[in-house]
């Protein structure tokens, strides 16, 4: 909320930190759906982008780590959602991921 009539700076979101049990599907999915590209990588984590920076999505695999069968009931990320250009742009890409068996779940 602005205070006494100050401007409010909106920043573009840079990226986002997801941590996984399944670094390697995490990047193979991203790249499938997104186009991202791998930039670093090691045991642990990767950094993946679809443009010039060098990560959008940070994937976090620390040891120790592991899924939560409750996971629905529990706070944390709900989801992402990216903007295309146009409405051709994002139907195309729908027509392309239901070939590879990726619908929209809700």
């Amino acid at each position: 909320m602005p205070v006494d009539g100050e401007r409010v700076i909106n920043p573009a979101m840079h990226h986002i930190n997801i941590k996984t049990t399944k670094l390697q599907e995490m990047i193979d999915w991203y790249g499938l759906v997104l186009g991202a590209k791998v930039n670093f990588q090691n045991p642990i984590v990767a950094f993946i982008s679809n443009d010039r920076a060098n990560h959008r999505i940070a994937l976090l695999a620390v040891p120790g780590l592991h899924d939560d069968p409750q996971k629905f009931v529990h706070a944390g990320l709900h989801h992402t959602a990216f903007e295309y250009a146009s409405f051709a742009d994002l139907m195309s890409t729908y027509a392309r991921l239901k070939k590879a068996g990726i619908e929209p779940q809700y």
